[in-house]
């Protein structure tokens, strides 16, 4: 007899459906079933939706929290009940033979992630249940809160922007847009020990929860920072994906100092730059996607430590039938942070 769940399904209007589908029967081997607990809705999400990259039928959601129903056979390191976060891929385990990246310690880039995505390639957690490799869950403590947890997946694209940066503490930073990202970057630099943090946040809601998360001057527009921190930062980091915020960064920037991309601007947008003022004061710009495994085991470590607290970035948690609705409500102009979805949150 097949066993049916919830889920939140691509629609053929390139919208986002609540439906009863086919639950995943055993995992397979190697694998493992998880009951979802948590899963967030990213910015990828948004923009995948309506694209070829997620076409109808597909359950989306990589940023989530179980808790493993079943193993697949030749699973050992996980049981029954384990409380689990997941870094939303299958990459190239040590043992096997490695991709290119892999080999060059860059797993971000691990080509076998165009295949293993999870709520990317293969089925994802806006769903009452998943499959998903034993490989890529991380066991969390049972003092450790699921909700929460489900922030390692963006909080360790804000490490990787940070790795990838020349970022020592004590150094005056800025970030430019404080959605889940910029937020999340915010948390983590203060934590790490920055100096100044200037922020710009067009939106009040977000802005306000930039300085509550540790940011020393708060603006709405970038442009205004260079006049109201105290010296010029020595890195920005632009996490708004707009196409007019990296030439923004650039000129913000102190002479000789860092510009990381960590936003995802529209592509079909070409980014704004004067590259006069970029050549003139040799600022080095780097883009960043993702993060390594080790990155993500990082942000784990974080969000179990008692010193570190990123739960404000969690705006609402809605039920998973309120999916499509939540879609739609961050695909336009919104006060939000994070909205995780859940098959087990009250209905409000």
């Amino acid at each position: 007899m097949i066993s049916m769940m919830q889920a939140a399904v691509v629609s053929d209007s390139g919208g986002v459906n609540f439906a009863e589908i086919e639950r995943p029967s055993e995992p397979r081997p190697g694998w493992v079933l998880l009951r979802v607990a948590y899963c967030g809705i990213c910015g990828s999400d948004l923009h995948f939706l309506g694209s070829p990259l997620a076409p109808a039928g597909l359950v989306m959601g990589h940023e989530l929290t179980g808790i493993v129903d079943s193993v697949g056979a030749g699973v050992s390191a996980l049981s029954e009940g384990d409380r689990v976060v997941v870094l939303p891929a299958e990459r190239c385990s040590p043992g096997d033979e490695q991709c290119p990246s892999c080999a060059e310690g860059a797993t971000q880039r691990c080509h076998r992630q165009q295949s293993t995505s999870i709520g990317i390639v293969i089925p994802g957690g806006f769903a009452e249940y998943v499959e998903v490799p034993a490989s890529s869950c991380f066991v969390l403590s049972d003092e450790s809160s699921l909700q929460v947890a489900a922030l390692c997946e963006p909080l360790a694209v804000a490490l990787h922007a940070m790795g990838a940066s020349r970022f020592q503490p004590g150094m005056d930073v800025a970030v430019i847009g404080a959605g889940p990202i910029g937020l999340l970057t915010i948390a983590a630099l203060r934590h790490l020990g920055a100096g100044e943090v200037g922020v710009s946040e067009p939106s009040p809601y977000r802005a306000n929860l930039a300085a509550s998360l540790g940011a020393t001057t708060v603006v709405d527009r970038a442009t205004r920072l260079s006049t109201t921190m105290a010296k010029s930062p020595e890195i920005v980091f632009e996490c708004a994906g707009r196409s007019g915020t990296p030439g923004e960064a650039i000129g913000l920037v102190r002479p000789g100092g860092e510009v990381i991309l960590a936003g995802v601007a529209d592509p079909a947008e070409m980014l704004k730059i004067s590259s006069i003022i970029w050549v003139v004061k040799e600022v080095s710009v780097q883009g960043v996607i993702a993060y390594t495994t080790e990155e993500f085991g990082k942000a784990v470590e974080l969000i179990e430590s008692v010193e570190f607290d990123p739960s404000l970035v969690i705006s609402e948690i809605r039920p998973l039938s309120r999916a499509g609705e939540s879609f739609a409500e961050l695909m336009g102009p919104n006060e939000q942070a994070k909205i995780l979805l859940s098959v087990d949150a009250n209905e409000n």
